[in-house]
């Protein structure tokens, strides 16, 4: 019996094929790939991996830097090596500066001075401390006669606030002097001048002590004390140790005393004891106190190898002693002198110290009625007590004083002593300043008993700085 077959129901669907041709015709024919359109959110996705990518070389590219050794200020890398960096515009100008810092120090004190103002620059470089420093090295190191000059005070009898008068005369040019004005400008009743160094000369003003740069007009005040001009010694030295200057005061009237200013610390200081030496007439030890020059006690202390020098002797024995005071350890020392030079005798109304050339020097006065007769002595080697020379002798009618300031590179002396060689005058307290062939020096109303004075060598320190 054959079987009958169910036939199928074919429907149509909205394409025109039915549901049976539509299953066979999308298994003979592959599936169309649609393309969807552009993702805006992929673009932004593929912009932030990229930005990740170049952060992750970069960092990459720090740590590879951050194993290489890092390089001096100063140099650069070169290849693997490491080499110094020449900054050429600097060193050019360093190189200019020293040039002209060793033209500059070479010219007069007094042009540098009107210089400052050619620019802001050579102002700062001429009023630089360590500038000065620099000049008068060179000028220790090779002294020339034209920084020295001679500082005159003179003194007239009116009591107007100009009746004292100042003038700087040159050592190497005669006609060479010129006015100052006083260094204050106050009434002053009495001037007077004690020492002088590195062109800081050191005066009083009635009982004020001050510095005072003669060159610059510059002054700066002392700390105070008790003093007699007529009766005491101040001199003004430097100290090596401590870089800085000290002040010695010699107050000559009993009890003698003596005191020590350091300038950076303000301080006056007393030294309590005096140098000692055994008496040769009675074996003892006893002090030698410091013996006042006849007619002038107020005779400067000398300042050489870094002591001061002054004279001083037993009381009791026939015999004088050069004491020295160390400036940086402030410990006493004695020069020794030739027997003929610390004998006393009964002829020898004067006697003293100077420094000339450099040298320690020992001059007498002798008198013996009617010629008189000046002796010089110079300590060539310090400390070495036989190179002890005599340096100068003259003889005048007349002669009683003579105190040697100076000495020329002809070798003449320029003396400090009443009346006018080769005739001089009796009367002690005519002061004038001369050499064996006359008067010396061309300021106003020569000599009197009025006039005083002291080498010094010009500079642009100033005073106000060392204190």
């Amino acid at each position: 019996m054959p079987v009958k077959v169910a036939k199928r129901k074919h429907f149509q669907t909205e394409n025109g094929f039915s549901q049976s041709e539509q299953q066979m015709e999308k298994q003979r024919i592959p599936p169309i790939i649609q393309i969807q359109p552009y993702n805006e959110a992929k673009k932004v996705d593929l912009e932030s991996r990229k930005k990740a990518n170049i952060l992750k070389c970069q960092h990459q590219g720090k740590k590879k830097l951050l194993k290489k050794k890092s390089v001096p200020h100063g140099q650069i890398r070169k290849g693997k090596r490491v080499v110094k960096k020449i900054d050429y515009d600097q060193q050019a100008i360093h190189f200019q500066e020293q040039i002209l810092v060793d033209i500059l120090s070479r010219l007069p004190l007094r042009s540098l001075l009107r210089f400052k103002c050619v620019s802001k620059t050579w102002e700062a470089l001429i009023s630089d401390p360590y500038f000065h420093k620099m000049i008068m090295k060179k000028q220790r190191q090779s002294p020339d006669s034209t920084s020295q000059k001679l500082l005159i005070r003179k003194m007239f009898s009116d009591t107007a606030p100009s009746r004292f008068k100042f003038y700087s005369s040159s050592l190497s040019t005669f006609e060479d002097v010129q006015q100052l004005d006083p260094p204050l400008t106050h009434y002053v009743d009495r001037y007077h001048i004690f020492s002088s160094f590195d062109g800081l000369a050191l005066l009083s003003a009635d009982t004020q002590l001050f510095l005072w740069n003669p060159l610059t007009r510059e002054t700066a005040l002392l700390p105070h004390t008790e003093f007699e001009a007529m009766c005491t010694c101040f001199v003004l030295g430097y100290d090596d140790a401590t870089d800085g200057y000290k002040i010695l005061k010699l107050d000559m009237r009993l009890p003698k005393s003596m005191e020590i200013l350091t300038l950076k610390t303000r301080f006056w200081r007393k030294i309590c004891n005096h140098p000692t030496a055994v008496c040769p007439t009675t074996g003892h030890e006893m002090e030698i106190l410091p013996r006042p020059s006849k007619n002038i006690p107020m005779e400067p202390l000398v300042r050489v190898h870094g002591a001061f020098h002054w004279l001083g002797d037993l009381n009791v024995s026939g015999k004088f002693y050069v004491v020295s005071f160390s400036i940086s350890n402030e410990v006493y020392g004695d020069v020794p002198l030739l027997e003929e030079m610390g004998k006393k005798v009964n002829y020898r109304p004067d006697f003293g110290l100077s420094l000339l050339d450099g040298m320690l020097c020992y001059y007498t006065t002798t008198n013996d009625g009617s010629l008189g007769s000046f002796k010089l002595w110079a300590m060539k080697d310090y400390g070495v007590k036989e190179s002890w020379i005599v340096l100068c002798t003259l003889q005048f009618n007349g002669l009683v004083i003579a105190k040697p300031r100076y000495r020329f590179p002809d070798g003449e002396l320029l003396l400090f002593s009443p009346g006018e060689f080769p005739h001089q005058c009796g009367v002690v307290s005519c002061f004038t300043f001369q050499t064996s062939k006359g008067k010396f020096g061309f300021w106003p109303e020569r000599g009197g008993p009025f006039e005083k004075g002291i080498i010094y060598r010009e500079s642009l320190i100033s005073p106000k700085l060392v204190i």
